[in-house]
């Protein structure tokens, strides 16, 4: 029985043994197949993104190692120094000397390809590029990636492009300047560029002009171009693209002592400068007071994000040895550092799940399977470059430090796109004052009012952004005003501005608010007024019962004052007929500005306005002196011309201002503006003219009033005591009657008559007796 339990402990303890043999060998297989396994590193240890990624890289292999056990990997780090040459290099002799398996470092396209022509066995090695800025858009099927083995720890350009565009879109500038820094790649450059314009034109952005700045100009050349930016006065806000963190502070440290840091100027920047703002100097972000600006987000909140910060500071500062003040600001990784890190957990992964001995092609396969969420978001690759879309928060720079958020109320800077006030341009000697009126105090201060005016401020005020401007009086002729415009003297011209086909050379309108014409000055000769129809229904049946007697008093105290407002009525208008007839013959003879070719007349009409120009060159009358036949004015008769404001060619503020009148037009608050402040201008050949009013019914006012007063007192008493005075009448009147038949028939009363005459007169009781 003890024999067979010494037996089975044995069996168990050799197979024990035989598995633990196994492990040994497999752990030693694995140990020298990943023994030789090299990777390098090419960063810039002179710049502080440099040193954080190198010491990111470092950790991100380090902690895989003592999480996974896997082996550790041997770092070939070199130091490129910020120079190109040196970088490409460093990098062909790691890969001639060392023999690395793969290569991360900050390099460039250009780069690459430049060292693969130097050496043919670099394309098989796979690199992972640690940029700052973000990557071109990937090839499509019939450009395929020039260099496969080129990974880009970098999101597409294109999310950076449509992000910048959304900002400036957000904020309503219409019209920006680009800025880039040519220092080298600029074929990089150019490429971006070509993106940034077609989404900004997406839109409706104009692009005033692109300028490019180097590392290697002085500061004399930089404030010279910083010169040319502003003397154009036409946009202050400028975008950034693809710039050194370097060339930024010596661009912003310029522009804010030439005061182009203030309000009214824009500055945008983008995920290559804005994620380096938390570790800038005091004095450079002086410089950057009032930035907008986008970065990557990543959550600082996360346990893994919190650990590795950690350690990171404890590393950085060990290594680097920084004072209190630098330590602070340089020791708080930055997105760049976090991508490093996830760069080289990628590579060390794709090494662990292959084991064994694996091909330069196998790995390059492997890390672009990678999928895992790393420090600074999901990490997956599609054609070379990250795959998940990025996220963004917009930063401001302030006084106090950088504001976060998606949403940034910025003052003085929503102003349409051109960050100053404009200048527009008013006629000074405005014949029509309804439509501008310019006036001066006793203090010369001026006063500008009118329906143009009140139209322009109501658009300005409909805007969805702030619009400044300054009205300015201008002296000469409306073409003079137009000119003005054309060439830059002005932003814009308001006022009762015609609209011709030759003007649309210098300006463009907007949608016009008002219709307008020209109108002979000859009123006196309109229709005489509404109470004609009055008058002749009154003398009508004033004289329909002429042939009956008026006997009652009452009757006869109506119509007498009746009878007597007639009178005053009919002789009224008499006279104003005959002045009207008499006035005709002074008249002009002229009532359509067609026959005015035909009559060969002279015209009278105001010099600076356009009424000059319709003559002259539609219809074709010269200019010359001598009497009138004919003074127009402007009027609604002939339509021909519309009031409309002018902007500057290609301004895309005539697009916003004619929407904005069209949205007013909408509302009905164009037409109350109008009813408001021209209701008494009537030109029309039907209105009134000074010196000659049409006789209504309101001069006859108290004779109707008296009139209708008695009449109505004539009813009044005739309703109360008018039935027995009737009857009292009706009495007599039949008394005389009946005498009278009676000496139709017997004729007695003749003989009484004589009887009486003759001295023989008896009472006629007892003649009856």
């Amino acid at each position: 029985m003890g024999g067979r339990k010494h037996w089975v402990s044995s069996f168990v303890g050799f197979v024990f043994l035989l598995v633990l043999l196994n492990q040994l060998v497999e752990a030693s297989a694995i140990s020298s197949s990943c023994r030789h396994i090299a990777i390098g590193v090419v960063t810039d240890q002179s710049s502080r993104m440099g040193r954080q990624q190198k010491i990111a890289i470092e950790m991100a292999f380090q902690t895989f190692h003592f999480s996974t056990s896997f082996p550790k990997l041997e770092l070939f780090n070199n130091d490129s120094n910020g120079n190109s040459a040196r970088a490409i290099t460093s990098a062909l002799d790691l890969i001639g000397n060392k023999e690395v398996s793969t290569i991360l470092g900050a390099f460039t396209l250009q780069e690459m390809q430049l060292m693969s022509e130097i050496n043919k066995n670099f394309i098989d090695i796979s690199i992972i590029s640690l940029p700052i800025a973000a990557s071109l858009p990937p090839h499509n099927n019939n450009n395929p990636l020039p260099l496969p083995s080129f990974i880009r720890m970098a999101h597409n350009i294109t999310f950076h492009i449509q992000y910048t565009a959304a900002i400036v879109a957000h904020f309503q500038w219409h019209k920006v300047t680009l800025i880039y820094d040519n220092t080298d790649d600029m074929s990089f450059n150019m490429e971006a560029l070509t993106l940034l314009s077609n989404q900004l034109g997406d839109f409706n952005i104009e692009i005033d002009q692109i300028s490019s700045f180097s590392s290697s100009y002085s500061e004399s050349m930089i404030e010279e171009k910083l010169k040319s930016l502003v003397g154009r006065e036409r946009n202050q806000v400028f975008i950034l693209v693809q710039f050194s963190i370097e060339l930024a502070k010596l661009l912003f440290h310029k522009a804010n002592k030439m005061n182009m840091m203030e309000n009214g100027f824009v500055w945008i920047v983008g995920d290559e400068i804005s994620s380096h703002l938390d570790s800038l100097d005091s004095s450079t972000f002086n410089d950057m007071q009032g930035v907008i600006g986008f970065r990557t987000y990543f959550d600082h909140n996360k346990n893994s994000f919190k650990k590795f910060r950690s350690k990171f500071h404890r590393k950085y500062v060990l290594e680097y040895h920084e004072n209190e003040e630098e330590e602070m600001k340089n020791t708080e990784p930055t997105i760049f550092a976090l991508r490093a890190y996830d760069a080289g957990w990628a590579v060390a992964l794709a090494m662990h799940k292959l084991q064994a001995n694996f091909s330069n092609k196998q790995l390059l396969k492997e890390i672009l399977r990678s999928k895992f969420e790393g420090l600074s978001g999901k990490i997956g690759f599609k054609n070379g470059v990250l795959m998940e879309p990025p996220t963004f928060e917009i930063i401001y720079v302030v006084e106090t430090g950088v504001v976060k958020g998606r949403t940034i109320n910025i003052d003085n800077s929503n102003s349409g796109g051109m960050g100053r006030t404009l200048r527009i341009g008013i006629p000074a000697n405005n014949t029509f004052r309804e439509f501008v009126k310019v006036s001066y105090d006793h203090i010369n201060a001026i006063y500008i009012s009118g329906f143009s005016i009140s139209v322009f401020e109501a658009v300005v005020k409909n805007l969805p952004y702030s619009l400044p401007y300054q009205l300015i009086p201008i002296n000469g002729s409306y073409d003079g005003l137009v000119k003005q415009v054309y060439t830059r003297g002005l932003d814009a011209a308001v006022g009762d501005i015609g609209i011709f086909a030759d003007r649309f050379k210098y300006v463009d309108f907007t949608e016009p608010y008002m219709m307008g014409g020209l109108d002979p000055k000859d009123g006196e000769l309109s229709g005489v007024s509404e109470m004609i129809w009055f008058a002749v229904t009154v003398i009508f049946f004033a004289h329909m019962d002429a042939g009956k007697e008026v006997k009652g008093n009452l009757a006869r105290l109506v119509l007498g004052t009746w009878l007597f407002v007639i009178l005053v009525v009919t002789s009224s208008f008499t006279a104003s007929l005959t002045s009207m007839m008499t006035v005709s013959r002074f008249a002009p003879s002229v009532v359509d500005v067609e026959t005015l070719r035909q009559m060969n007349a002279t015209v009278g009409c105001n010099y600076h306005s356009f009424i000059p120009r319709y003559l002259n060159d539609t219809l074709k009358i010269p200019q010359r002196h001598g009497s009138l036949a004919l003074h127009l004015v402007f009027g609604n008769n002939r339509k021909f011309c519309y009031m409309l404001q002018a902007f500057r060619k290609g301004s895309s503020l005539a697009v916003d201002v004619s929407t904005s009148i069209v949205e007013l037009i909408e509302r009905r608050e164009m037409p109350q503006l109008e009813t408001m402040l021209l209701s008494t201008f009537n030109c029309s050949s039907g209105s009134q003219v000074d010196g000659s009013t049409s006789l209504g019914p309101w001069p006859f006012a108290g004779l109707f009033i008296i009139s209708a007063s008695v009449a109505a007192g004539s009813l009044l008493y005739f309703c109360i005591c008018g039935p027995n005075h009737d009857n009292k009448d009706n009495n007599a009147a039949a008394g005389e009657v009946h005498n009278g038949n009676n000496n139709a028939a017997g004729q007695e009363p003749m003989a009484n008559g004589n009887n009486n005459a003759a001295g023989q007169f008896q009472p006629r009781a007892n003649r009856n007796d």
